[in-house]
């Protein structure tokens, strides 16, 4: 006997009216009597002197405080579970991206700040072998991911992401510097406008780990009526990249990733600022629409009280 048919009975054995407890249950009058006969016999004994004029038996009233109590004991039982399931440690999977520094910086920072708040969620950094993050996302191997997207195609990538079940937070918006050798001419002067970048080859992490910014440039470039050539070291990391023979190549980092320790360690490499592109990279934290999770449910809080959903 299914425990929703015995909380439809004690509704209906206050009413004794099956139009009126179907409509209070959203329910049809055919299934609310389906299912009435399926208690029946379940029971083995009827629920209602159909002759009688619609009336509970007399075994059915007897029955009547014993349903109740049944289901009384069984939401206590599945509240008191449900309690102890939201006392369980819990894992919440983030995405680690490697290939850019400071693109993870503020999602770390968030991360560190619910592990401060709620002792019971583990956190496990997780790095993402493909090209759409949001398949991560969907199957379970990320619980929480992110992005940069260029602001030319925000809103497009934005109903992309959402029509999958996706929602986007935005962190904040930066522009970029190029990381180059530090004998290329344009190091020296130490700023140029992008076009004056348009000979150089765009340098990318080598590896299927996934590269939020490799899309985002590319979509920099195009938005200026520019194409760029894509150059690929055989390192995941760009802290670990060398750049060796290709004289007019240069790596695309955030702005933010000037104040990285490591990559200002390299001595062979600097940093040239791009003049004419302002805060038109944007940083974002996705998450599953409908994973309700405490791990989950809890990062998600830790968002909104920080930022907005992307309006």
């Amino acid at each position: 006997m299914r425990i929703e048919h015995l909380k439809e009975f004690i509704v209906f054995a206050r009413v004794l009216n099956v139009s009126r407890v179907a409509a209070k249950l959203n329910l049809s009058q055919s299934t609310l009597s389906r299912h009435l006969l399926q208690m029946e016999r379940d029971l083995g004994f009827p629920l209602l002197d159909r002759d009688g004029g619609m009336e509970l038996t007399a075994a059915a009233m007897s029955f009547l405080s014993d349903a109740e109590h049944i289901v009384r004991t069984y939401d206590t039982a599945v509240e008191r579970c449900i309690q102890l399931a939201l006392k369980t440690q819990q894992t919440l999977f983030v995405q680690e991206y490697g290939g850019h520094p400071n693109v993870s910086s503020q999602l770390s920072s968030l991360v560190s700040r619910l592990s401060g708040r709620d002792e019971l969620i583990d956190i496990e950094w997780r790095k993402f072998s493909g090209y759409d993050v949001t398949e991560g996302l969907l199957d379970g191997t990320l619980d929480v991911a992110q992005t940069v997207i260029h602001e030319s195609r925000f809103d497009t990538d934005r109903e992309a992401f959402e029509s999958k079940g996706v929602e986007v937070y935005e962190l904040y918006r930066e522009g970029i510097v190029y990381w180059m050798r530090a004998d290329d001419p344009l190091a020296q002067k130490g700023s140029a406008a992008l076009t004056e970048l348009i000979d150089h080859a765009i340098a990318m992490p080598w590896g299927k780990t996934f590269n939020p910014m490799r899309d985002a440039v590319n979509d920099l470039y195009c938005s200026r009526h520019l194409t760029p050539a894509f150059v690929y070291g055989k390192t995941c990391s760009i802290s670990e990249m060398s750049l060796g023979a290709l004289e007019h190549a240069a790596c695309v980092l955030p702005t933010g990733s000037q104040e990285d320790a490591v990559l200002r360690q390299r001595s062979d490499m600097a940093f040239v600022e791009v003049t004419d592109v302002a805060a038109e990279f944007v940083t974002c934290i996705l998450l599953r629409v409908k994973d309700t999770r405490r791990s989950v449910s809890a990062f998600r809080e830790l968002l909104v009280s920080e930022i907005s959903p992307v309006e």
